[in-house]
């Protein structure tokens, strides 16, 4: 139960942040999306 509340949590957060500061936040979701689109081999 606290793990869902803790994903609604986030993902509200994350609406929040998205109306309130969409500028960073896009910056912030394009470098973790670059970096989760990284091939595996990159820890290597």
């Amino acid at each position: 139960m606290d793990l869902i509340l803790g994903i609604i949590f986030i993902a509200g957060y994350l609406a929040w942040s998205v109306l309130h500061f969409s500028q960073a936040t896009s910056t912030v979701v394009a470098v973790v999306l670059g970096a989760a689109s990284l091939p595996s081999g990159f820890h290597k």
